[in-house]
């Protein structure tokens, strides 16, 4: 269903574009969104971790009962450039993420579907959170009014048959960076026993420790 793009933002815009809802009963439209999202969130990385088809249409065929979620598609011309994913949990701020194809930033793209999410978050919570994969992403979300809080370090560990079997976070805070948290620690199970959450934990903490931030941690 198609979402409205208020008059400004059409007249301020360099393109026209059409956002829309996606239905998680549509398998052909959710596999299509969830791979642009993973398309979005690979630009300029490697060894990306993102989830997989099959992960999204369990995730959003079987929702939680009280969290509210949009999915959200952006097109040009019937061609798909942008989505967001955004969820939120009673009394709790959304958690936004969007993702633009390459060719199709710097276009208001992601401004338009910020902008579709808090119309559709507007009466159910009061804050709005991301995660920013690039200093890119930062810039652009520091230029629609959101501050830096939690700056985030991922770590996947290659083997040697190439595959990305886990994953590990560590959350570090500009504002408070006395107290570090290990977050997240995800290993597939075929692969546990291997030491490979040790080796990801590991290379973590080099690259924690790379971080101007850092110098002030005290405790993990």
């Amino acid at each position: 269903m198609p979402i409205p793009v208020d008059e400004h933002r059409k007249r301020h815009d360099p393109v026209s574009l059409r956002v829309s809802t996606v239905d998680p009963q549509q398998v052909a439209q959710l596999r299509r969104w969830n791979g642009l999202l993973r398309d979005g969130y690979a630009v300029g990385r490697q060894r990306v971790w993102a989830r997989s088809d099959d992960a999204a249409i369990a995730q959003f065929q079987n929702p939680h009962p009280t969290r509210r979620s949009v999915l959200l598609l952006a097109e040009i011309d019937g061609v798909s450039v942008g989505a967001a994913e955004a969820h939120a949990n009673p009394e709790e701020p959304a958690d936004v993420e969007i993702a633009v194809l390459d060719g199709f930033r710097r276009q208001g793209v992601g401004r338009v579907l910020l902008g579709a999410v808090r119309g559709t978050f507007r009466t159910v919570a009061s804050t709005i959170r991301a995660e920013t994969y690039s200093e890119a992403g930062v810039a652009f979300a520091l230029s629609e009014g959101l501050d830096v809080g939690v700056r985030e370090s991922r770590q996947v560990l290659d083997l040697p048959i190439a595959l990305a079997v886990g994953y590990t976070e560590i959350l570090l805070s500009r504002h408070d960076p006395e107290i570090v948290h290990q977050d997240d620690t995800f290993v597939e199970e075929r692969m546990r026993g291997r030491g490979i959450g040790r080796a990801l934990k590991a290379a973590n903490l080099r690259q924690l420790m790379s971080l101007p931030e850092s110098a002030s941690s005290r405790f993990l």
